[in-house]
């Protein structure tokens, strides 16, 4: 467990202190056994949500956003980004007791980010200046997903195709030079990754923590900053709608 924080907290560590272009967000795995499920996950930085329409066909939304502000009349870096993302897929229960699930999930994504840089500068006078750089992000995704789920535990393994494409990249106070420095001269690329993750969630019938660890791996050329790992500690609870709001004709 003590290893386990130790690497979050380098992973947020590097968060705050590199120029990154793409961060992977957490994977959703609803686990959906039938219609009329809810299914909500958040963490600081992800929320997530879905509904099983049917037994078998489901949609979801996600939501990301981070923020770190650039230090006042000093140099260091600040930067923040959102991203939010629709989707819908398939579902099915391969295996009933213990319950085995096999889902897929495809959507397409929309986002921003924005990255900043406090620098001193010699000609002049070494006053602070600050270099920035803002894009929008087009996003499109599937992720297949199996799952196992007991009462009080749960485990699934996903894996994520993800393709970006960065529109409207505008730059402020910064040389084409460190543009090439920090990996951001070629953002007009379009880049893919797949992003396989491991799920685990232990708790109660309808509330649950979850740990998600997921591993970034870019298939495109190209030079671009990115996290290769994502570690995700959060709450995922989990409602049948149908048990608690039944139709109105059948209730007493």
């Amino acid at each position: 467990m003590k290893t386990l924080i130790t690497k979050i907290a380098i992973c947020i560590c590097a968060i705050s202190s590199c120029n990154v272009a793409y961060r992977s967000t957490m994977l959703n795995t609803p686990l959906f056994s039938a219609k009329k499920e809810i299914a909500i996950a958040a963490t600081t930085t992800n929320f997530q949500a879905a509904y099983s329409v049917t037994d078998h066909i489901g949609v979801m939304a996600n939501g990301y956003f981070e923020q770190q502000d650039a230090p006042i009349d000093r140099v260091g870096n600040g930067g923040k980004g959102f991203l939010g993302e629709i989707g819908a897929g398939y579902f099915r229960k391969i295996y009933p007791k213990p319950e085995i699930i096999f889902e897929t999930y495809g959507g397409i994504g929309y986002g921003h980010m924005s990255q900043f840089k406090n620098y001193s500068d010699p000609m002049n006078g070494f006053a602070v200046q600050q270099r920035s750089l803002t894009a929008n992000g087009l996003k499109m995704f599937i992720q297949p997903a199996i799952g196992y789920k007991l009462r009080l535990f749960e485990i699934s393994a996903g894996l994520r195709y993800s393709n970006i494409s960065y529109l409207n990249i505008k730059t402020k106070n910064w040389p084409v030079e460190r543009l090439y420095d920090d990996h951001f001269d070629e953002l007009n690329l379009n880049y893919s990754f797949i992003e396989p993750a491991i799920t685990l969630r232990a708790g109660i019938r309808n509330v649950k923590i979850q740990f998600q660890y997921l591993y970034c791996i870019k298939l495109s050329n190209g030079s671009i900053n990115y996290n290769k790992e994502l570690y995700s500690l959060g709450i995922f609870i989990k409602i049948h709608t149908g048990k608690y709001f039944p139709p109105l004709m059948n209730r007493p």
